[in-house]
């Protein structure tokens, strides 16, 4: 597989990139991260695919190999969308697929209707974080599920009263958490140790709040769902079956019906990362909708 690495002049900063296969001919498909505030590392699995086409990695602004600007300005949807823009722009792509993962799903759509980026032929949301009050019911729905010992913890995070336990108690709850609905394999790989390694806690805690159990950022009030009938592009969404977000509740019918033509793909051993949890499956979902995008597509 032959690799490209380098950065680009973004923002008065510097992006980091990796296109893997850079010698395939395909369309390519450019990776965005989630967090907020993580790097590419965890979504590595997904360089499989270049075998058919590049697949290109990035570190948003502030994040993993990229500069930091520590200019909170940029830690929002609407900035992080024109930024993966001005990457496809300095990359010179003139048309390439996006995936975008959790809250890079709002990134990846803002990027496409926002920005108006054309170049971005098909979109798929992994797991998206498309509504800050949904994400949130989301969280109090699924601690819901946790056993009592630990859902007493995360309900006292959520309403910011945590007098009655010791950070201890939180961590080891907000743990059970992740590992029930996040990242359901044991031990978790590597590449996602690496991601949390990186992670820029100021981004994170600027967007999120507090924390998932304290989500008071400003992706609290965010909405993108009212733009969704907009898109024109095939889209593809994936799920896990067992991540917070219901596959069976109406928010995921909501986007489907609000997306023209969009599907739905479920992964039932997974949690928010099946592309870690049931690689092969995730892998063998994204090309199948990769090469029927591209039927009937000019060369």
């Amino acid at each position: 597989m032959k690799t490209e690495e380098g950065f680009l002049d973004i923002g008065g900063g510097k992006i980091w990139y990796q296109i893997c296969g850079v010698d395939k001919r395909g369309i390519p498909l450019i990776v965005v991260h989630g967090g907020p505030g993580f790097s590419h590392d965890y979504l590595e699995p997904l360089n499989m695919l270049s075998d058919e086409r590049p697949v290109i990695f990035y570190d948003m602004t502030d994040c993993g190999n990229s500069s930091k600007s520590d200019d909170p300005s940029r830690w929002c949807v609407e900035y992080l969308g024109r930024e993966l823009a001005e990457v496809l722009a300095a990359l010179g792509l003139k048309r390439c697929h996006a995936l975008g993962h959790s809250f890079a799903g709002a990134v990846v759509v803002s990027c496409h209707l926002d920005a108006r980026c054309e170049e971005i032929t098909s979109l798929i949301l992994a797991s998206p974080l498309l509504s800050g009050q949904l994400f949130s019911d989301d969280i109090r729905g699924a601690i819901e599920l946790m056993p009592e010992d630990q859902g007493v913890i995360l309900r006292a995070a959520c309403n910011s009263d945590m007098s009655g336990f010791t950070q201890e108690q939180l961590e080891a709850a907000a743990s059970a958490y992740y590992k029930r609905f996040y990242c359901r394999l044991e031990p978790w790989p590597e590449c996602l140790y690496r991601s949390i390694g990186k992670q820029n806690r100021s981004f994170f805690n600027h967007m999120a709040g507090g924390g998932l159990f304290n989500f008071n950022g400003n992706l609290r009030n965010y909405d993108i769902t009212d733009k969704l009938g907009a898109i024109k592009v095939p889209v593809l969404l994936t799920w896990g079956a067992h991540e917070c977000v219901n596959p069976d509740l109406d928010e995921v019918a909501l986007y489907n019906n609000k997306i023209l033509g969009a599907r739905s793909v479920v992964f039932p051993e997974s949690g928010h990362m099946p592309h870690l949890e049931e690689t092969e499956a995730y892998l063998k979902a994204v090309r199948d909708f990769l090469k029927e995008s591209e039927t009937g597509m000019k060369a």
